[in-house]
């Protein structure tokens, strides 16, 4: 339907979604120049495509992946670690394009970022934990007030 080249956009657009809201709130802080935006953007994309490379792990793809990630430590360990080695490489590159004072944002915002997953991956095994009978959770109960 969209064809070859709008499907290849569609699908790049989908895929780097976290690293444009994180650049779209980065970029307001430091006043990020457009063309700084795209290039950190592509650096991202490219870096993290090497690790995956590097390390011989297929692409993750969280619409097909999540729930192996969230059932399984090791896995989203793994996922972790990899992003942290994107950041690391990211922030060598960044020097290429931001000032030195925009760099030296950048890395407690890639690791904010980082440690919100973290913390979002706990917070959804939690809600998703199936009940101590290995059933999922049931709903909760409505709160009953008195008048």
């Amino acid at each position: 339907m969209l064809g070859d080249d709008d499907f290849a956009k569609y699908k790049n657009y989908t895929q780097t979604m976290g690293e444009r809201v994180m650049l779209d709130q980065f970029g307001k802080q430091l006043d990020l120049k457009p063309e700084q935006t795209d290039q950190l953007l592509d650096i991202m994309r490219e870096e993290k495509k090497n690790v995956q490379i590097n390390q011989g792990a297929p692409p993750y793809d969280p619409k097909k992946d999540w729930q192996q990630v969230m059932q399984d430590e090791g896995a989203a360990e793994k996922l972790f670690s990899q992003q942290e080695q994107v950041n690391q490489r990211v922030l060598e590159r960044a020097g290429q394009i931001l000032t030195p004072e925009q760099i030296q944002q950048l890395g407690p915002v890639l690791q904010s970022q980082l440690e919100m997953q973290r913390a979002g991956m706990k917070m959804a095994r939690k809600m998703f934990a199936p009940g101590a009978d290995g059933t999922a959770p049931s709903a909760p109960r409505p709160v009953q007030t008195t008048q």
